[in-house]
């Protein structure tokens, strides 16, 4: 992680770096510091993978706290970023709309699952 660390203090400005930082912070179990990390990862990422990435970790961290809405909030951001990637020509991450079917057949909403489904369909997630 100190190698990490070294390397966002370098590029304070590239979000990949506090993405992965941010992830090994939140295996480390350092939860907070995670959260900010990922945060400061999706404001530099404008709309970029690393911002969908960013998402999803803040989901994990939520569904841990027990924050089942904010969960919810968390991976429909990294959908829509996944979408503007998919409308800009780049291959959309089908991860997000997984978890997020996922997160819903957990709670028994098997409609809200369909429709998660369908939205994945139509955004050309594979």
């Amino acid at each position: 992680m100190e190698a990490l660390r070294r390397a966002v203090a370098y590029d304070e400005a590239s979000p990949e770096l506090h993405a992965s930082l941010a992830e090994a912070l939140a295996r480390a179990g350092q939860e907070e510091l995670a959260e900010g990390e990922a945060r400061r990862a999706v404001a530099l990422a404008a709309g970029g993978p690393a911002a969908s990435q960013a998402h999803l970790l803040l989901a994990d961290l939520a569904e841990a706290r027990g924050e089942r809405e904010r969960e919810l909030e968390e991976l429909r951001a990294a959908i829509r970023i996944e979408e503007a990637l998919g409308r800009a020509g780049e291959r959309p991450d089908p991860e997000p709309w997984r978890r997020l079917v996922d997160a819903y057949l957990e709670a028994g909403d098997e409609a809200a699952a369909e429709r998660v489904r369908a939205w994945a369909r139509t955004a050309g997630a594979p």
